[in-house]
């Protein structure tokens, strides 16, 4: 009865990764909103390795590369992630507000991002040569 008891205590003191993640991923959303943009990014990145397979937190983390950090390659490296989840059948999908007052799935957004991206990456580089 002891052993259970121990067990239960680690239990209750050891938070699950899914909620130390979520407090990552608020720490990086309040640093974002203090323009501490790359501790944001280090939260946002701390949250990915509990949570590896959270693909929102990837989309979150490909748009805060191409929003805040301003890196294209990394931007294009985590969109290119989120879209590997993307699931195979056309189910309803989660939405984002979009200009205009359209609604976009995160998956929609991130694949014209891409072609954005990779557009802006390509004339960067006929630039420097």
């Amino acid at each position: 009865q002891a052993i259970e008891y121990l067990e239960k205590t680690i239990r209750l003191v050891t938070p699950a990764p899914d909620h130390v993640s979520r407090v990552y991923q608020d720490l990086a959303k309040a640093r974002t909103g203090f323009y501490q943009y790359d501790d944001a990014l280090e939260a946002y990145h701390k949250a990915l390795e509990l949570t590896p397979g959270d693909t929102l937190l990837i989309f979150q983390l490909a748009s805060h590369y191409d929003n805040w950090i301003k890196d294209k390659r990394m931007a294009l490296l985590y969109y290119e992630k989120f879209m590997d989840t993307r699931p195979a059948s056309r189910k309803p999908l989660p939405k984002i507000p979009a200009e205009g007052g359209i609604t976009l799935s995160y998956y929609d957004y991130a694949e014209r991002r891409i072609k954005e991206l990779r557009e802006e990456v390509f004339w960067e580089e006929e630039e420097n040569r």
